[in-house]
């Protein structure tokens, strides 16, 4: 099978390439979703392995792109992201599986096999995500009329583990997330809260709170 490699850091990529031609397969790597779409618009692949984590053009979008571009090219997540929102995200774009980095050497080979013959391998933790989502659809929309900016509920836990102190491999041991993922919200949340570092996120975010703490009290009588 020819495979289409594409992560934008270097060493990922040559460590998947390398895996992918031990287990008898043809690769060809990218750096970026430009690349790639260019790649797989010129040349056949069976299978596209996509980071989820790249410049620009996003993992999720170049899975849409590569689905619209080439419907039979079967879509492979290769990503250390393990939250809800990047596995449903790339479910949703159109990935037939999803392998995190940190099993590739177990998965990968396998997972190629079983996704070329119309398959759908995932990593237990993500195979859970959307076994979650199909067993209550409604849980992951989100409210109506809600604020874009407003912090998620896993945003909130980053944050207040942020506030003790905690590094980002501690918060990520305590969410039972990857530190990639933590460094998402975390990025997500400076973002949503206009502060460019912890000590004034943490001084918004207890703000934020105490706002919507009073929006809950009743207005007083007389």
């Amino acid at each position: 099978m020819r495979c289409l490699v594409i992560d934008d850091d270097g060493h990922d990529r040559e460590l998947v390439v390398r895996m992918v031609e031990k287990s008898g397969h043809e690769s060809v790597a990218a750096s970026d979703a430009d690349t790639a779409l260019e790649l797989a618009k010129n040349e056949r692949f069976e299978i596209a392995l996509v980071d989820l984590s790249m410049p620009r053009i996003d993992g999720v979008m170049t899975l849409r792109l590569l689905r619209k571009q080439n419907p039979d090219i079967r879509l492979l997540v290769v990503s250390s992201f393990d939250d809800r929102e990047h596995v449903l995200g790339a479910v949703g774009a159109g990935a037939d599986g999803y392998v995190l980095k940190t099993e590739l050497g177990a998965r990968l080979q396998g997972a190629l096999e079983e996704v070329s013959v119309g398959g759908g391998p995932m990593s237990a933790k993500i195979a859970h995500y959307v076994l979650e989502e199909l067993r209550h659809p409604d849980a992951a929309e989100p409210e109506k009329g809600k604020d874009d900016r407003t912090l998620s509920r896993r945003e909130w836990d980053v944050l207040n583990h942020l506030s003790s102190g905690l590094t980002y491999a501690q918060i990520a041991r305590a969410l039972d997330i990857s530190v990639n993922t933590v460094r998402h919200h975390i990025r997500n949340l400076y973002s949503k809260l206009d502060v460019t570092g912890k000590a004034e996120a943490v001084l918004r975010g207890k703000a934020a709170k105490d706002r919507a703490r009073g929006d809950d009290e009743p207005e007083p009588k007389g």
